[in-house]
């Protein structure tokens, strides 16, 4: 979140709360700032949990900690075609692709070097893999233990923010992929016309 848009959020918030502290109701309030109560509170809880000292964190890549991670944890080689985890297998790492090209088999969606793959279910509770890796020819990873890339995440704001921003785009882009099959799909099953 950039921080024009962090300012926004406290100048609607500190204005809803002023109107509320007046003696006007919620709805109200929210109503006289352009607002619904349910992105005011939502408002609220971000600027409560936001930086105060309006330090804006620089969005990181991630290969720019591949040096270090390579350091501490080496290069693992895997041969063209070698499935790298299947959907639903446990996932207790994540790994920062050094060299060459994997496929995300169940979306056709592909990631290169110096991305990261498999932190889904590394950051997820279920600790799952949501989706099956290959290669699609010899790669060289970087395998970083969940417990690692929580401290990383947590350490250094910037990278963290930059694995949240990927997590989230990857999701978005699944639901999409998704919804994309599941209409293909039911064309295929009933098509127009047809009954």
């Amino acid at each position: 979140m950039n921080t024009e848009t962090l300012s926004l959020m406290r100048a609607t918030v500190a204005k809803i709360d002023g109107l509320c502290a007046e003696g006007y109701s919620l709805e109200i309030a929210c109503k006289e700032a352009d607002a619904t109560p349910r992105s005011y509170r939502r408002w609220k809880e971000l600027v409560a949990f936001s930086r105060t000292d309006d330090v804006e964190v620089r969005l990181e890549s991630i290969a720019s900690i591949l040096p270090d991670l390579e350091a501490e944890f080496g290069r693992i080689k895997f041969a063209a075609g070698e499935t790298l985890f299947r959907l639903g297998d446990f996932a207790d790492h994540m790994y920062v692709v050094a060299s060459s090209t994997l496929r995300v088999v169940e979306l056709d969606a592909m990631v290169s070097a110096g991305e990261i793959i498999g932190e889904i279910g590394v950051f997820s509770e279920l600790h799952r893999r949501t989706a099956s890796a290959v290669c699609v020819e010899d790669c060289e990873l970087v395998r970083v233990p969940r417990e690692r890339a929580l401290e990383i995440s947590c350490r250094k704001p910037g990278i963290g923010l930059a694995m949240t921003q990927i997590i989230a785009d990857r999701l978005t882009y699944n639901l999409a992929h998704n919804a994309s099959q599941m209409r293909e799909t039911a064309v295929r099953l009933y098509p127009v016309g047809t009954y």
